[in-house]
């Protein structure tokens, strides 16, 4: 009895237990949201005048299901990786609060609204990796310690708002990070330590900031920090006030020794002329040191020297750091050959008299920035040096007169490599070689990325005829830096970058933009096809994106792969090929948020050389699995915009 008493009340407890376990279920179940709904309240704590979000809908298909249509929102294994939602005229201030229900959010880009506020809490997602909100209406200080619990962030992009007071120093304990923005802004005050080793892409220009720019970062050069009046040091011309008072002290020991040498040099003279008038007095010919021959005696002319012209007349000006090789005077009596006429005006290969071979580039409609602005820009273009960039000798400028010499290269560009005569005699361009070519001009442009980081566009008219070919197979890329240059009007119908997506759909172009044309250019290497992006007319052609992506989503990436390759490459040497063909997807996205940037590019190119240099060659790779879908490969990559 009273152990059927005791079963009963261990009987009860655990049903009582269980029904309270149970209950603790439902209501932690009742507490935590779905994605959608997450999504949905985020939804609600914004403007949408547009109605850009009118695919979230509570009654529409899972967010990360296969036939999910929710606009700007990223899936990885079924779980929300990234939200994207520039352009679309949101405004109203965020509630983060709906976001931390999204347990997989690596990504936020919000970038060109009109979100308005202070900074929205971003803190609460502890797990970010990229958080975007540039040119939008934020306003206000950001807390010291804001960033402090966000370690996995690597890409901080706030640009283009009203965020003041000082730069949160927490940003300096990011040890991940890659890229900062921060530029156009209000900030104040000095710019934080910022020690991380792997800060590749940094500008805080436009602000209010003072002080003395830190020796770490002056390499991000002198762009990175204008318009700030009181920063001075580092890359800038401003000099700071310790500086300046050390260099005080030693001009004026400088002064007071130059004093002392014009002083002894007048007493000289002096000596000199009494002796010279007793000698003359004496009947004897006066001896006149050399150089002082109009100190008495009688007055000797000097060599002729040739005088520089005047700015603006018909001289040359270097800007390779060489001494003058020529004259404009050894250009104007070479024998010349015109190589090519295109939309800045023609080009000339020039024999002078010496055997030196150079191309003179003779351009037009280049009035955007005046003499100041164009002599500015050719200095900075000629400081430029790296292994796969053709940077200008010298120039030439006058108002209805402007010349650009390079160095002469006899193999021709790339686009006549591919696309020209391959006669009997030519050599076919095998599988090594080109991703040699590619490889080079990832290396070229990530360095043009890197020493142009103030510009636009660091490139803007990369193309297969803007890239030579030397004797090595290296390429070496030319016509980068004219964008600033160029007449507005022309800019917009030459230059490749203005044949972006982003250009066509919304008049703007920003450094993906150059990604995407080197992505036209990967894909044009691999397919030897010549795209249709080259025609102003959009007539002729292959459109290579729509062509590849859809090969590529039908399972046939190799279809696409020029056949003069494939004839004599091994197994292991087409999955490179694919590997590439990826690359170039990628870098060709019509949103420019999901391209990757230049620096992720070169890296990506640089391990498949890793892999295996070329076919053939005895040397062991690893096995690579070719992805079969490029949205696949590009997320497993990197959850969210395709870099993490």
């Amino acid at each position: 009895m009273a152990a059927a008493l005791l079963f009963r009340q261990k009987n009860g407890i655990f049903r009582h237990i269980s029904s309270l376990f149970f209950l603790s279920l439902l209501f932690s179940g009742a507490l935590s949201l779905s994605e959608a709904e997450a999504l949905l309240k985020f939804k609600k704590s914004i403007e949408d005048p547009l109605g850009a979000l009118s695919s979230w809908a509570p009654n529409s298909s899972d967010p990360c299901s296969r036939n999910g249509t929710w606009v700007g929102v990223v899936c990885y294994s079924g779980i929300v990786s990234g939200i994207r939602l520039g352009n679309l005229s949101l405004a109203g201030e965020i509630d983060v609060s709906a976001l931390a229900g999204l347990h997989g959010l690596r990504s936020v880009s919000l970038v060109r609204n009109l979100l308005s506020g202070p900074m929205p809490a971003f803190d609460k997602l502890g797990a970010l990796k990229s958080l975007y909100l540039s040119r939008n209406q934020f306003t206000g200080e950001i807390r010291t310690a804001f960033f402090s619990n966000m370690n996995s962030l690597k890409k901080v992009w706030l640009d283009g708002n009203e965020f003041s007071g000082e730069i949160p120093t927490s940003l300096g304990s990011l040890n991940h990070l890659l890229e900062l923005h921060l530029e156009g802004n209000q900030f104040s005050g000095t710019i934080p330590t910022m020690n991380q080793t792997g800060l590749k892409s940094f500008n805080v220009s436009e602000n209010l900031l003072q002080g003395q720019v830190p020796a770490n970062l002056a390499k991000f050069g002198m762009g990175a920090f204008a318009g700030n009046v009181k920063l001075c040091g580092g890359p800038l011309d401003e000099v700071c006030a310790e500086m300046e008072s050390e260099a005080a002290e030693s001009s004026d020991l400088g002064h007071q020794r130059t004093m002392m040498v014009v002083v002894g040099l007048a007493l000289l003279i002096v000596m000199v002329g009494v002796i010279a008038l007793r000698r003359v007095s004496k009947g004897q010919p006066g001896h006149i040191p050399r150089g002082m021959e109009s100190l008495g005696g009688k007055e000797r002319k000097a060599e002729p020297r040739a005088a520089a012209p005047p700015g603006g007349g018909a001289s040359l000006v270097f800007v390779n750091g060489e001494k003058e090789a020529f004259r404009m005077t050894d250009l104007m009596k070479a024998a010349a050959e015109i190589l090519g006429t295109g939309s800045f005006g023609s080009s000339y290969k020039a024999v002078m008299g010496t055997g030196k071979v150079v191309v003179v580039k003779r351009l037009r409609e280049m009035e955007g920035a005046g003499q100041d602005g164009f002599e500015a820009e050719m200095r900075r273009l000629g400081r430029l040096r790296h292994r796969n960039i053709m940077a200008p000798l010298a120039y030439h400028y006058r108002m209805e007169e402007k010349l650009l010499v390079y160095d002469y290269v006899g193999n021709g560009s790339l686009l006549y490599i591919l696309h020209g005569d391959r006669g009997p005699g030519k050599a076919s361009l095998d599988w090594p070689t080109r991703l040699k070519i590619i490889r080079g001009i990832a290396r070229g442009m990530s360095y043009l990325h890197r020493e142009l980081i103030s510009s636009d566009v660091p490139h803007g008219h990369l193309k297969s005829s803007n890239i030579l070919i030397d004797s090595e197979a290296e390429p070496l890329l030319t016509d980068f830096g004219f964008a600033p240059l160029a007449d507005p009007n022309l800019a917009v119908q030459a230059l490749a970058a203005y044949r972006s997506p982003e250009f066509i759909e919304l008049r703007q172009v920003s450094p993906k933009s150059d990604i995407w044309a080197f992505g036209i250019v990967i894909l044009e290497v691999l397919t030897g096809k010549f795209p249709s992006q080259y025609l102003n007319s959009g007539k002729g052609g292959t459109d290579l994106p729509w062509w590849v992506s859809s090969a590529v989503s039908e399972n046939k990436a190799m279809e696409v792969i020029d056949p003069d390759i494939l004839s004599s490459s091994s197994r292991g040497s087409s999955r490179e090929m694919v590997r590439v063909l990826h690359i170039g997807l990628a870098c060709t996205e019509p949103n420019p948020e999901d391209r990757p940037d230049m620096w992720e590019v070169e890296r990506r190119i640089e391990e498949i050389r890793e892999d295996g240099e070329s076919s053939g060659s005895g040397h062991s790779r690893r096995q690579i699995s070719a992805r079969r879908n490029h949205n696949e490969w590009r997320q497993q990559e990197n959850a969210g915009f395709g870099i993490s």
